[in-house]
């Protein structure tokens, strides 16, 4: 094989991967955003639209079914009289890469220097098999390990 064919074929695979990534990364923070400003705003009934009704968030501790995972959500992100200050939201996306028909990101807190906030993996599919529309299907605080 001559260099030039080589270099050609090394390129093009190159590009792929990076339009794989900016893809990857591009669809992770259209779901952070989502989930974010379900969130901030509580509207909590928003995440059936992202959100599979079979998700599963990871504790460590024990696994929560969706119904569970925002019941907590909703504590977490309300302020309480005299108590704790709503759960943080100021996120960005880090580690964005499709594996097996799936995207897998990590949501890390901008104010982790501040106060204990561990990463948010998540891993999502596409939507009734429409490319380009993910659902969220299962999450797991940092902490705990890799989700794959």
């Amino acid at each position: 094989m001559q260099l030039p064919s080589l270099l050609f074929i090394l390129s093009t695979f190159s590009l792929i991967c990076h339009v794989a990534s900016e893809d990857a990364t591009l669809e992770a923070n259209h779901l952070m955003n989502l989930l974010k400003q379900s969130i901030d705003f509580q509207q909590f009934e928003a995440f059936h639209g992202f959100m599979s009704y079979e998700f599963t968030w990871d504790t460590c501790k024990k696994v929560l079914k969706f119904d569970d995972y925002i019941a907590m959500l909703k504590k977490m992100s309300a302020p309480t009289k005299g108590g704790w200050s709503p759960m943080s939201t100021e996120w960005t996306v880090t580690g964005a890469h499709f594996k097996n028909h799936a995207l897998y990101f990590k949501i890390h807190n901008v104010n982790q220097k501040y106060a204990y906030y561990p990463d948010l993996n998540f891993e999502a599919k596409t939507f009734d098999m429409t490319p380009n529309q993910y659902t969220l299907t299962r999450g797991k605080l940092g902490k705990c390990g890799q989700l794959e």
